[in-house]
């Protein structure tokens, strides 16, 4: 029997591992993903479509590879998949350590990307076969709550490895953390295996009509595909102005590079504090009510990027929109957890993330195309404007159905759990 306190805190013995593996992770992802930006600029002398250049880089598997990691994550059992997953990337990582040279970098950085995307589906739809229905929004803030603490450590490893050392130390600490990960999730004990789902089949028929079924199940589920259509165009925008935050963390703001892993940091800091916040105002509003309003807030904040000159202001809209990011990551990850079925869980995110792929690469592109301080202060503004109104769009709509969306997820959540 567990203490009440463990209880509450890790929701049960598997869950007890399963976030201290995520959270390790985040905070050797957050060390990669720093460095390897670093990196990449610095080797290009300071030229923004470098970045621009690296994250489509990153970002090309994710229009291919998700449905084929749902179809992975329903046919093999998801805790093997991220472990074996978890140690190929721990490899990569190593070897960028040991081969830092910037052909390696971009190959071994897709190859560990694409690792990534086809294991998604598995972590994404993993936590409903460790904790009860009821748990799943708690153990998602729990998770959120995890790696955004240990994302503020590895920021702040990060801004001292690339100031003092060099950025290819933070691939070595990736590589060190991911291996202990891999270990910890060994150690979770699904408490739902289906034998018959978790069987491998080769079927060419059968491979196509589990693609297919994802996208289906996705349509079907009007909950799931209004946040899906709500993410995707949120991460479309975001991906014009993801590649200009160093730009306008240097030229804007003529700070050091280091600074943006400060700014990384305060991020980091409201992810925290949304996850401590969601369930109680996802209690106040329902689910894409409040969604809808993060979304609102979230594109203020950017939009405000059009005017700021201070470091202060700067740092504080960060603060804001790692904390309405939390709560965007949180509910809509619930969202698609509650409402679909076991069977499919894995699909359905395949077919989500590919979406969000799709819709964040024109993005990237678009950033990677900007020259001039003014332009990317434009940017930013036009952003801002857009994910506002989107937002604007679903809250008025979802507002006035808080209680009937609010009982489809509730009812959702029901008949899969008896299935």
């Amino acid at each position: 029997m567990l203490s009440p306190f463990f209880k509450e805190l890790f929701i049960n013995r598997s869950f007890s591992f399963y976030l201290p593996a995520t959270s390790l992770n985040a905070l050797g992802s957050s060390l990669f993903e720093i460095a390897a930006t670093v990196y990449v600029y610095n080797e290009s002398n300071n030229d923004p479509k470098s970045i621009a250049f690296f994250m489509i880089v990153l970002l090309l598997p994710s229009i291919i590879l998700p449905p084929f990691g749902g179809v992975i994550g329903d046919k093999i059992p998801k805790k093997l998949v991220i472990t074996i997953s978890n140690i190929l990337i721990g490899i990569f990582a190593l070897f960028m350590f040991l081969f830092p040279f910037t052909t390696y970098i971009y190959f071994l950085s897709f190859l560990v990307s694409s690792i990534r995307i086809l294991s998604g589906p598995s972590r994404g739809s993993y936590i409903p076969e460790i904790v009860e229905e009821n748990y799943i929004l708690t153990a998602n803030s729990r998770l959120q709550s995890g790696t955004s603490i240990t994302t503020i450590i590895g920021m702040l490893i990060s801004g001292l490895v690339v100031a003092k050392l060099d950025a290819v130390y933070g691939f070595l600490i990736y590589a060190i953390c991911i291996f202990i990960a891999s270990f910890l999730t060994i150690l979770t004990k699904p408490s739902t295996i289906n034998e018959e789902e978790s069987s491998i089949n080769t079927d060419k028929k059968n491979l196509l009509g589990n693609l297919i079924k994802g996208f289906v199940k996705l349509i079907d589920v009007k909950d799931a595909l209004r946040v899906t259509i709500l993410v995707g165009v949120i991460s479309g925008v975001s991906g014009i102005i993801n590649v200009l935050y160093l730009v306008f963390v240097t030229e804007v703001l003529g700070m050091e590079e280091s600074f943006y892993s400060v700014l990384m940091v305060i991020e980091a800091v409201g992810l925290f504090i949304g996850s401590l916040i969601v369930k109680h105002l996802q209690n106040k509003l329902g689910y894409l009510p409040l969604l809808s309003l993060c979304t609102i807030v979230d594109g203020i904040c950017i939009g405000l990027h059009y005017s700021i000159d201070s470091m202060f202001s700067f740092l504080f809209l960060g603060l804001l929109t790692g904390t309405v990011g939390a709560q965007i990551s949180i509910l809509s990850n619930s969202i698609l957890q509650k409402t679909t079925e076991a069977s499919s869980r894995a699909s359905v995110f395949g077919s989500f993330q590919m979406i969000i792929g799709i819709f964040s690469i024109p993005g990237l592109f678009i950033g990677g195309l900007i020259q001039s301080n003014e332009n990317v202060r434009i940017l930013f503004g036009i952003s801002g404007l857009i994910i506002t109104l989107i937002g604007l769009y679903y809250f008025t709509k979802s507002y006035f159905n808080k209680n009937k969306i609010n009982n489809n997820v509730d009812k959702s959540s029901i008949s899969n759990s008896n299935g």
